[in-house]
């Protein structure tokens, strides 16, 4: 078969019907390998739970089997129409406890807590810009600690999961910021420049290294390591000869 080529589902085995486009599927991980999130063309995520999932008959519902819906942006307040609140990338953390969630036309990264999810956790992390394609949303970290994504502008971001002082690594505007600035999300930590000269769809960190690979509109793919921040205090130290080493 050629995945090209137009098509439609025929099996008699589906779990969830949405009526709409699913962009990002995560979920099965060991600690609750029964929990799926799911986002798409539809102004929420959904939470399902395998167990209690059954083969659907057509014309039948996913009520039964939905255990939220996660709201992030509040239609009655949005800037976007409600048919635009769609959902580009999902993920759902290794501990099966938080849940992440992209929305399109500048709406943010929402974070929501599984076991408590009627509200975020916090304000969306903002600062990309996810306009024109379909972009996924990561955890990453040594205990996914940050939020990552990429951008329509070539370059990706990172935000740390919980508050904390900005230490933005890079900045793609250099000097004070003006009174036309929008403020920087204190959240955002890294800034990766120049990741795609067009757009950077997925970042993703290597299962057992230290590195991030990101990619995009580019033929080819990008590996991230980090480096050791080089301090200037240790060469400005002064040299004195011990006299104990003289010959």
């Amino acid at each position: 078969m050629d995945i090209r080529d137009p098509t439609t589902c025929k099996t008699p085995d589906i779990l969830a019907s949405w009526g709409q486009g699913i962009n990002g599927i995560s979920g099965g991980w060991p600690l609750r390998p029964y929990l799926i999130l799911a986002g798409g063309e539809i102004s929420t995520l959904r939470l399902y739970d395998r167990r209690r999932m059954q083969a659907l008959r057509c014309g039948d519902t996913t009520a039964p089997c939905v255990v939220s819906e996660l709201r992030g942006p509040d239609p009655a307040t949005s800037d976007s129409d409600l048919r635009d609140l769609c959902v580009s990338g999902v993920c759902l953390s290794h501990t099966g406890r938080i849940a992440i969630g992209s929305w399109m036309n500048g709406e943010g990264i929402y974070a929501f807590d599984v076991d408590s999810p009627n509200e975020p956790l916090g304000p969306p992390f903002k600062g990309h810009a996810n306009f024109r394609t379909v972009k996924e949303v990561s955890l990453v970290g040594l205990n996914q600690e940050y939020v990552a994504s990429g951008s329509d502008d070539g370059n990706w971001f990172a935000w740390r999961l919980q508050q904390g002082p900005s230490d933005c690594d890079a900045c793609p505007n250099d000097g004070p910021p003006s009174a036309a600035d929008p403020p920087i999300d204190p959240r955002l930590a890294f800034v990766g420049l120049e990741g795609d000269l067009e757009v950077v769809n997925c970042v993703q960190q290597h299962p057992s290294e230290a590195c991030i690979v990101t990619s995009g509109i580019e033929n080819d793919i990008k590996v991230w390591h980090p480096q050791r921040a080089v301090t200037s205090r240790r060469g400005n130290l002064s040299v004195r000869a011990d006299p104990r080493l003289r010959p």
